[in-house]
């Protein structure tokens, strides 16, 4: 007993139950099932008057998530977000949201509906952070109609998600930092590992280095550096040359000015004396293109292995040098988020609040060896 669209569907199993499908009118299916065809059909009936009740005509002409995602990734994403992330949250528009809840009219949507984007990457198997995110693009996306009081509440931010295991990556040791740095020294990427190491750049940051963001004092030594920008590959021409963007930093608070101390100046003079381009820091052999992130990490991976080291990943140089400052100061995180560029204590704290623990426990430690040579002296 087939229905026409929209008012649902009702058959019979082979193990003799009733089931009824209705559409929920937000992209999904509510189900009834029962031994008797009129009290499945009763109740199909009243779930029927419901749905047509909260979507009445009043909001027909509504505008449905996918407009309202459009016109957000347009207009206003490009304007809060650099150019990469708004082409990743264009792609988990695509691949996780719209999928799911699209055709739902926006001034309708509810919890339910959001959370049904949850469960459906939980049923695809995808990881709790990334999912995670996925609910922080829908809240992105409707806290605009928010702002255009389209909606008055933004649902997104009532969806429960899943709680994401605190892991901590392993990394290298303030020690073996030093060694490495002292092993690599001939390695042509050797300046590129100082940077990392002694500043807390990203290594993108490291890589978009230009020689009009260096500054010099009047010794004719390299002073510090302004970060700027970054580049992006973006794709590859018909000779299979690669086309790099220039783009700005990962947040307005990444660009920056960044000291150099002693060690890193002396990685700039050497880049400087061993320079291939008019306006890179670190270019490649022949021509004013980038480095490649995926082979500077390769080579990271590589150097690592020869030196007997630890595989870790390119950025425990930025996380050392952070530590290494954590060490120095006693544990102050005010220092380190200044020095990492976050903006908020809570991620650094997230990020070191371990570490700052330790370096206090070392301070406290070395106050206490302290206190007690001087009571052996009588002081």
């Amino acid at each position: 007993m087939t229905r026409r669209h929209g008012t649902g569907s009702l058959y019979q199993r082979r193990d003799g139950r009733w089931i009824g499908r209705l559409p929920d009118g937000r992209g999904g299916h509510v189900h009834f099932t029962g031994t008797d065809p009129d009290d499945v059909e009763r109740r199909m009936d009243a779930a029927r008057r419901e749905r047509d009740r909260t979507t009445s005509s009043g909001v027909r002409g509504a505008e449905r998530l996918r407009d309202l995602a459009d016109r957000y990734m347009t207009t206003v994403a490009p304007i809060v977000n650099a150019p990469r992330t708004v082409e990743d949250h264009a792609q988990v528009l695509r691949d996780h949201i719209l999928p799911v809840i699209g055709s739902v009219h926006v001034p309708q949507l509810t919890a339910r509906d959001a959370q049904r984007v949850v469960t459906r990457m939980q049923a695809r198997g995808y990881a709790p952070k990334t999912i995670r995110n996925a609910v922080r693009v829908l809240s992105a996306v409707l806290r605009h109609a928010e702002r255009e009081q389209s909606i008055p509440s933004n649902v997104a931010r009532l969806v429960v998600v899943p709680a994401v295991p605190r892991e901590r990556l392993p990394m290298l040791t303030t020690e073996q930092v030093m060694a490495f740095l002292d092993a690599t020294r001939d390695d042509e990427l050797w300046p590129v590992w100082v940077l990392c190491a002694t500043t807390a750049m990203r290594i993108s940051e490291v890589l978009g280095l230009l020689w009009r963001d260096v500054s010099w004092d009047e010794q004719g030594r390299p002073a510090k550096v302004a970060i700027t920008g970054q580049y992006r590959l973006a794709g590859t021409r018909a000779d299979g040359s690669a086309i790099y963007h220039r783009q700005t930093t990962k947040t307005p608070g990444s660009m920056a000015t960044m000291y150099l101390p002693p060690r890193a100046v002396e990685a700039m003079l050497r880049a400087h004396r061993d320079r291939r381009s008019l306006f890179l820091v670190f270019a490649r052999r022949g021509g004013d293109l980038p480095y490649n992130r995926s082979w500077v990490n390769e080579q990271f991976r590589h150097a690592l292995a020869r030196h007997g080291l630890p595989p870790v990943r390119l950025h425990s140089l930025r996380h050392a040098a952070v530590v290494a400052l954590l060490d120095a100061n006693g544990g102050d995180i005010r220092d380190a988020m200044h020095l990492a560029r976050h903006a908020s204590v809570k991620t650094t704290i997230d990020v070191y609040g371990q570490d700052a623990d330790a370096a206090r426990k070392r301070a406290a430690e070395a106050l206490g060896r302290a206190h007690e040579r001087r009571a052996k002296n009588g002081g």
